[in-house]
This record gives C-alpha cells, sequence and structure tokens, in this order.
C-alpha cells in the first residue's frame, strides 16, 4: 500500500516524516532522463524508539545505452537518398549491426552499448560516389536524446560514351575510322580509333560539353563535314550512346589510257565524250 510519496529537491534529498513503526520499502516511480530507473526496491525499518533520522543513500546509474538516426542525403540539392547500406562497426571493425535508409533517407540504429563506433558505407547509389572515410559517432554513458547523423553523398562526376560507327545506309558497322574527343575549347581530350565492331568507348570523361570530330574516314566514304556534341553530365549511370552514320561516297574519278592496239603506244589528242544512261 501507498503511504506517501515524495519527490528529491535540488540537494538530492526528500524527507518522510512521522512513519510508523514497521518495515517499508522505497519504490523508484520516476527517475531523471539518462539514468537507470531502480529495478529492486530499498527496503528499510523503523523501530520503536528510534532517536535520529534514518539515512538511506540510493544510487542510481547512468543508461548505458544509446541510439543513433541516419539521414543521408544528395550534397548539393538535400534530396534524402533511399537504399543506401551502412555497416556500423565497433572500435576493433567488427560489425555491430547493418541498416538500410528508408524512402525519407533515414536508418535508425537502437540500443548501441557505450563506446566509440564507425558508420561504413557498404553499398551507394547508382549514381553516386562511395563515401571512401567512415564516419565516427560515440555512445556516451547518460545519453538522453537520439543522436542526428547526416550523411552527404556526392553525385558522381564522370561518364562514359559508346560510339557506334555505321554505314548510312546498310548499317554495317564500320571498323577504322579515327576520332579526336574536344571540349569546349576545341582541346583535343583524347583520341580514338572504331574497332572490328566499329566501336569505342571513351572512359572517365568529367563533367562537362564535348564534341567528336573525324579525323579520318575509310576510303570510299564520305568524312564526317560536322562534329557530334554530347554532354557528360553529374550523375550519370549509364554510358551515353552514339551511333555516327557515315555516307557513301556520290562522285568518283575515271582515268582513261588511249594506245595502240598493236604497238601499245600512247595515243595523245583523242576526243571523247562522257555520256550517262540516257545517252
Amino acid at each position: 500500500k501507498v503511504v506517501t510519496e515524495v519527490t528529491t529537491d535540488k540537494e538530492g534529498k526528500a524527507k518522510i516524516s512521522d512513519l510508523s513503526v514497521g518495515k517499508y520499502k522505497l519504490v523508484e516511480k520516476e527517475s531523471l532522463p539518462g539514468y537507470k530507473k531502480l529495478t529492486e526496491p530499498v527496503s528499510f525499518e523503523i523501530k520503536k524508539g528510534m532517536t535520529e533520522v534514518l539515512s538511506l543513500k540510493v544510487e542510481n546509474e547512468k543508461l548505458d545505452k544509446g541510439s543513433v538516426e541516419i539521414t543521408k542525403v544528395d550534397k548539393d540539392s538535400q534530396k534524402v537518398l533511399e537504399g543506401v547500406v551502412f555497416e556500423v562497426q565497433d572500435e576493433q571493425g567488427k560489425v555491430v549491426t547493418e541498416v538500410k535508409t528508408d524512402k525519407e533517407g533515414k536508418a535508425k540504429i537502437l540500443d548501441l552499448s557505450v563506446g566509440k563506433y564507425k558508420l561504413v558505407e557498404k553499398e551507394s547509389l547508382p549514381g553516386y560516389k562511395k563515401l571512401t572515410e567512415p564516419v565516427s559517432f560515440e555512445i556516451t554513458k547518460g545519453m538522453t536524446k537520439v543522436l542526428s547523423i547526416k550523411v552527404e553523398n556526392e553525385q558522381l562526376d564522370k561518364g562514359s560514351v559508346e560510339i557506334t560507327k555505321v554505314d548510312k545506309e546498310s548499317g554495317a558497322v564500320l571498323a577504322g575510322v579515327a576520332f579526336e574527343v574536344q571540349d569546349e575549347k576545341d582541346k583535343v581530350v583524347t583520341k580514338v580509333t572504331t574497332d572490328k565492331d566499329g566501336k569505342a568507348t571513351i572512359s572517365d570523361l568529367s563533367v562537362g560539353k564535348y564534341k567528336l570530330v573525324e579525323v579520318e574516314s575509310l576510303p570510299g566514304y564520305k568524312k564526317l563535314a560536322k562534329p557530334v556534341s554530347f554532354e557528360i553530365k553529374k550523375g550519370m549511370t549509364e554510358v551515353l550512346a552514339l551511333k555516327v552514320e557515315n555516307e557513301k561516297l556520290d562522285k568518283g574519278s575515271v582515268e582513261i589510257t588511249k594506245v595502240d592496239k598493236d604497238s601499245q603506244k600512247v595515243l595523245e589528242g583523242v576526243v571523247f565524250e562522257v555520256q550517262d544512261e540516257q545517252g
């Protein structure tokens, strides 16, 4: 049966007066934030003839666990990122748990014991750089609030291009066509030549605008008159595919050699007409 209820003052003390002789127990009803609540009551007895105030010293332990909430965002736009996988490792590098950010970009880790930890990004999102350095944090004794950690990811700043060179009419792939890749200032970044499949791949191009300039075409084909423009954008996850078509030459040259049938001596001054199909 509850006899009375008391609360400790600024000096941590609480007095209970005029208790009748008998056995009692002190039950902690409400502890302080950051402290463990007493699990066992403190027993005491009021005896007949007591002349001094019975002094009870009650000790409370600080909480030895804490929680963390991760929020994962795009570094530039601050847009939340879902599906990023993290490992929580202790000081020895042992994996304590693994979490994945939800649709709000958040992941919670509850009831971590007091100690130092690091957050290691195990799996990032397509189009984003994976964190190279872990995020360190510490759970301290008596923590009352959830530790909030904001982790920013940068979008990839490089991309790749695959050129496919084909005959405009037949679609046949063309090997051996040479291209320069030039930046916006017309500086040559790299040179490539199409392989037997008519393809040439350019990897790790920095974000920016480029143009593909045909420096050497194939015999019987027109060289491209205009460069092919393209752009590498931040966060690109797929190889940019460029199909470049070449037309066959529509003009040709003829060399006539006029000779004597018997001696094969060349004959100067012979006049010819060149007529089309209609004469």
